[in-house]
């Protein structure tokens, strides 16, 4: 391994990794499309969360309390909740500004990713199963956890 490669210039941690190879070893060309692929990722996820929200909402949610309802309140339920879940987002981003990279965030996700695969085979099992414990497994479901960690 080379001692002085780029000059002495090495990132300073390993979250800088990805911007210093960019920085140093594209081509202007090639950053210019780094930098619109990822804003481009994005964007894509921000989309897909949003649209999922909304149709979770407006047809999950609103539709079953209110079968009569047409398609276009249910549209106007979705763009109410994607404006709502955007401000949300806007409005919860500086708690996750204190994480150094991606893979700490993504840390969060997994204590409720955990317990989702035995409410998914347990959901599947029976067709009138109670909420009650399903919720109860969600928000406190370490022993369940356990077996698929």
């Amino acid at each position: 391994m080379q001692q002085n490669a780029f000059n002495g210039q090495a990132p300073a941690t390993a979250a800088d990794t990805d911007t210093f190879m960019v920085t140093h070893l594209l081509p202007i060309d090639w950053k210019g499309l780094v930098a619109a692929t990822c804003c481009g990722g994005a964007m894509q996820t921000c989309s897909a969360a949003l649209k999922l929200t909304a149709t979770l909402v407006a047809y999950d949610l609103f539709k079953r309390h209110n079968p009569a309802n047409h398609r276009p309140q249910a549209v106007t339920i979705g763009k109410v909740t994607t404006v709502v879940g955007t401000i949300i987002a806007i409005v919860s981003s500086p708690l996750f500004g204190h994480y150094t990279t991606i893979f700490e965030v993504q840390q969060l996700i997994c204590y409720i990713a955990r317990r989702s695969p035995p409410l998914f085979l347990v959901g599947c099992s029976g067709r009138r199963l109670p909420g009650g414990p399903a919720f109860l497994t969600l928000v406190a479901g370490r022993p369940w956890a356990r077996w698929f960690s």
